[in-house]
């Protein structure tokens, strides 16, 4: 019985854990897109489903893209000092960065977490009750159908698979800074930032 109940939950983490990070791509799209349709979706994936807030998301994904891999602008890439991207000035570095390889994938289960908190945190300082009681109620389902480690194990899942492929394409982009390009080429930076992605 227990062995059936542990895989039973341990099958129901992985389905939903996927079903976010799906939700998230999904969300991603809809937020992109334009009218009536695109707002109901987008904010039924994000705040329903993982608790995202689709005003927080917009502005930080908005700037991503109009400054893409740009030190100091772009927040998709501000994962320091957990995450460094690119090797620090030295009054910046940080002592755990030597060991980041070690702990890149456990920590990467910790993205929908952090996006979570600081969905929360805008929404709140916006006075968004819209978006604040779309994201209660989601977490209201969830805890009323899943054991909260089952739900808590599916957005680490989720966030898992979701902050592998973020933190690896980005990574893989021309980074730059204000010092490299004093005077912003939106043009010439989304050529160099956003083509021609390599992996090793």
């Amino acid at each position: 019985y227990l062995a059936v109940y542990t895989s039973q939950r341990l099958l129901a983490v992985a389905l939903l854990g996927l079903a976010m990070q799906q939700a998230g791509w999904l969300g991603h799209d809809f937020q992109h897109g334009r009218g009536s349709y695109c707002w109901w979706v987008g904010h039924a994936t994000a705040c329903l489903i993982n608790g995202f807030s689709p005003v927080w998301w917009s502005g930080k994904h908005n700037t991503h893209h109009v400054f893409p891999n740009f030190m100091g602008v772009d927040e998709d890439i501000a994962n320091d000092p957990i995450f460094h991207l690119w090797i620090p000035e030295k009054c910046k570095d940080h002592p755990i960065r030597k060991y980041q390889h070690l702990y890149f994938l456990p920590v990467c289960a910790f993205i929908y977490v952090s996006w979570r908190i600081q969905s929360w945190k805008v929404a709140h300082a916006n006075k968004n009750y819209w978006e604040l009681s779309l994201i209660v109620i989601g977490y209201a389902f969830a805890l009323s159908v899943l054991p909260l480690w089952v739900f808590v194990a599916a957005i680490l899942f989720g966030g898992w698979l979701v902050g592998v492929v973020v933190t690896a394409t980005h990574q893989s982009e021309v980074m730059t800074s204000k010092a490299e390009q004093p005077v912003y080429n939106f043009v010439a930076h989304q050529f160099d930032s956003t083509r021609n992605a390599t992996t090793t």
